[in-house]
């Protein structure tokens, strides 16, 4: 694509991101190069891929320079603590984004209550099932169905 002159926009970079899942360091001068570090769609991305890559830490520093930060910014760092063996972390950004009075969907709540499971937090589990699910504040889906059953059967229940 840069050997035909075609620079990348907002929206390829994120797809490259996401296509180079195991070394976003790869993409990220081109993001720096083409100035599209400040756009919170390419930041959500940056956030995704570093965490997904294993480096938590810096998908945590770019998670606070985001100036509005959304539910996909939210969900994407949760989603990163939790499949990186850091359960409590996401947890508790979780109830950042309550404070924050970003809206949960039904992405973000999956992403929360999987390290419930993980640590055996049943309340935390039972607090997102009865407040969330059961009033229909998100949809039932098969994903929401089967992180609760995941949920109360790492828990005991």
């Amino acid at each position: 694509m840069r050997q035909h002159g075609v620079f990348p926009n907002k929206h390829t970079l994120p797809l490259l991101l996401r296509a180079n899942n195991e070394n976003p360091h790869l993409i990220f001068p081109q993001i720096f190069k083409f100035v599209y570090i400040s756009d919170q769609f390419v930041q959500n991305s940056l956030v995704s891929s570093f965490a997904s890559s294993g480096y938590v830490h810096l998908a945590r520093q770019v998670f606070d320079d985001i100036t509005h930060k959304d539910v996909l910014s939210y969900t994407a760092l949760i989603d990163g603590y939790a499949r990186n063996a850091l359960p409590i972390r996401a947890l508790k950004l979780f109830l950042e984004m309550r404070r924050a009075q970003v809206k949960v969907d039904e992405v973000v709540l999956v992403a929360a209550l999987s390290p419930a499971g993980t640590l055996r937090c049943v309340w935390f589990g039972k607090y997102l099932h009865g407040f969330y699910v059961k009033p229909g504040r998100v949809s039932r889906d098969v994903y929401i169905g089967s992180v609760l059953v995941d949920m109360y059967a790492k828990c005991g229940f």
